[in-house]
């Protein structure tokens, strides 16, 4: 007995509840093909006896067909003798049907042959001499098969014998055929043998071909047997709930007739099927063979399958319940006795992680949970070592702690402070602004925080005055991404943003890197230098404007200075008075001149000093022959 209790202690007992749990799904795999399998038999034993009762009809038919043929072939040899006596008489009336004596041609005929006999002539496919009334008038071109063979029959002029056949008269008989072309090849004579008495033993064997067949398929509730008229030639009475109507069922067999196909209707409400089963007979040659075929409307019944269908689904799921019950309380017996040194252990556990770092863990006094035993105890001593140690640094770490925090606030309001817009991009889009970042875009941080910053800025036209050249404009998107990027260090360059309200800033902006833990950012610095800017460009005006003012002056000079020297020339050949008066104001005006020529140097003193100190230069003038002699002045 300890024996087996130290086994069930053990590992051993873990085995054994995965073989029960393996062995019930063995069980269910079983159990499951085979209730399939039954599933498969039970539709398999219904499509077979299907099939069987397809095949005993249609053979069945053949033979009783064959059967009746042969009877037939007694008819034939007075057929032949009838049919000459016809010719005769045809050609002793020269070719002329109405000079033929018809009825006593009949009375010939039977007198010596016995039986009841009929006489036919047919001329272009209408009957139209008979001593059968009733056919009196019937035109063949309305069955073009029929007529096509009756064609036939006049060009070659042999003697073709029929199958016996009830005609398309309503009523009539049961006749034996017989076809044969004149002699001139004008009309068609055809003479028929009632053969009514074999009608009953037909009728019979078909009606025990329909009741042998239903002994044979217990899921057969009946079989009707229609000819090609749709009329019922044998067959079982069916349930009052299963019968159609005439119509329908004349024209579902004439559907089947057309197709020469079996067809199928299902009920599953009443839990039938029906089939509609093409007969075909043995083909004779007969111009009748193709009216001998017959469909069988057989009616099945799915009941009883789906009554096999229940009952093993009953069974399979009782023993699914029963092997499925027996499975959970064995697993339940095996897995309680297997865990209950494991939920003790956790119960010490428990109470050990609730805080009682005292308390002790229970021998549970099985093997292999000793050593998780010992684990945990040696576990729980470290434990309190780690804790002791944690106390110790725990106020160390709360200064740090206290430190930087201290430290992230000040930077913090440094950064939200500067008076300079500040921007920290990650991969090129806005993760972190300062205060002066949304006066300078003229929008709240929502507005802009997680937005690539190229959303916000436009490359400027031309170059600043930094060194930046002129092809940082050609795309604003590549050159604002490469002068972002985490390792670019050109320094400051000319960038413009554009506000909400359609304002454009002008801003000095420089990139600069820092890393962050794991991560690089881009801190972005910008300045607002759109009044630096306009200052510069209203002094970079007025100097152009001295400029010029400049240059106009020492044209004039020398405009003025010209004339005087024509007028100090032309005043030497006047008179010495008036060549003294002209001298001396000639000189009034040199020394006015001159006078404008110093003032003259000192400008351009000034000029060049702002050349040289901020910058300043005059723009270019265009190459035009009215401002030449002003740019060699400039030059």
């Amino acid at each position: 007995m300890v024996y087996h209790r130290r086994i069930f202690r053990s590992l051993s007992g873990t085995l054994a509840a995965v073989i029960l749990i393996l062995l019930f799904i063995s069980f269910f795999a079983l159990t499951s093909y085979w209730y399939l399998d039954e599933l498969k038999n039970v539709d398999q034993d219904y499509q077979d006896k299907q099939m069987i009762t397809h095949e005993i009809l249609k053979q069945s038919v053949i033979w009783i067909d064959r059967g009746i043929s042969l009877y037939e072939l007694q008819y034939e040899p007075d057929l032949t003798t009838a049919m000459e006596m016809y010719q005769q008489e045809y050609e002793i009336s020269s070719g002329d049907p109405a000079r033929i004596d018809y009825t006593g041609l009949q009375d010939r005929i039977e007198q010596r042959l016995n039986g009841t006999w009929n006489l036919y002539l047919i001329d272009t496919g209408v009957v139209t001499h008979t001593t059968f009334p009733d056919d009196r008038g019937l035109d063949f071109t309305q069955y073009p098969s029929l007529f096509e063979q009756y064609k036939g029959f006049i060009r070659n002029g042999n003697l073709v014998i029929d199958r016996g056949v009830m005609g398309f008269a309503p009523g009539a008989p049961t006749r034996k055929f017989a076809y044969q072309g004149t002699r001139d090849r004008r009309y068609l004579l055809e003479i028929s043998r009632n053969i009514e008495q074999y009608r009953p033993a037909t009728k019979a064997s078909y009606r025990e071909l329909a009741g042998t067949v239903g002994e044979v398929n217990p899921y057969l509730i009946s079989v009707t047997i229609y000819n090609s008229q749709g009329d019922v030639v044998a067959g079982q009475s069916q349930p009052e709930e299963e019968r159609e109507s005439s119509s329908d069922t004349k024209k579902q067999v004439r559907k089947t007739f057309s197709a020469k196909n079996d067809t199928w209707k299902q009920y599953p409400d009443k839990k039938r099927e029906v089939a509609y089963l093409f007969l075909p007979v043995e083909e004779t040659g007969a111009p009748s063979t193709p009216m001998m075929h017959l469909v069988a409307k057989i009616v099945f019944t799915t009941e009883k399958m789906q009554h096999d269908w229940f009952w093993l689904t009953l069974l399979y799921i009782a023993l699914l319940t029963i092997t499925t019950c027996g499975g959970f309380l064995t697993a339940y017996l095996v897995s309680r006795h297997l865990t209950r040194p494991l939920n003790q252990i956790g119960d010490d556990v428990d109470q050990i992680a609730a805080g009682d770092l005292n308390h002790p863990i229970r021998s549970t006094g099985t093997r292999e949970t000793e050593r998780i035993e010992h684990s945990i105890s040696r576990m729980v001593a470290n434990l309190k070592e780690n804790i002791e140690s944690l106390n110790l640094s725990q106020d160390k770490l709360k200064k740090e702690l206290f430190m930087r925090k201290k430290a992230e606030e000040q930077y913090w309001h440094l950064f939200d402070s500067a008076r300079d817009a500040i921007f920290l991009l990650e991969d090129e889009v806005i993760k972190e602004a300062n205060r002066q970042a949304q006066i300078l875009l003229g929008r709240m941080r929502d507005k802009f925080i997680g937005k690539p910053l190229s959303d916000f800025t436009q490359i400027p036209e031309h170059a600043g005055s930094d060194g930046v050249t002129g092809d940082e404009s050609e795309s604003k998107k590549e050159s604002l991404n490469l002068s972002l990027h985490p390792f670019h260090t050109s320094g400051f360059f000319n960038l413009t943003f554009i506000r909400p309200d359609g304002t454009v800033v002008e801003t000095k902006t420089s990139i600069n890197t820092i890393q962050i833990r794991d991560e690089i950012i881009t801190q972005v610095i910008v300045r607002d230098v759109t009044e630096l800017n306009e200052l510069y460009r209203h002094e970079h005006d007025a100097i152009s404007r001295l400029e010029e003012n400049l240059v106009q002056l020492a044209t004039i000079n020398d405009n003025i200075r010209n004339p005087l020297t024509i007028i100090a020339t032309i005043a030497g050949m006047l008179d010495e008075e008036t060549e003294e008066k002209l001298t001396e104001q000639v000189s009034r005006i040199d020394q006015l001149v001159t006078n404008i020529d110093r003032g003259f140097i000192g400008t351009e003193k000034v000029r060049m000093y702002l050349r040289k100190h901020y910058s300043i230069r005059h723009q270019r003038l265009e190459d035009t022959p009215d401002n030449s002699e002003i740019k060699d002045g400039i030059e």
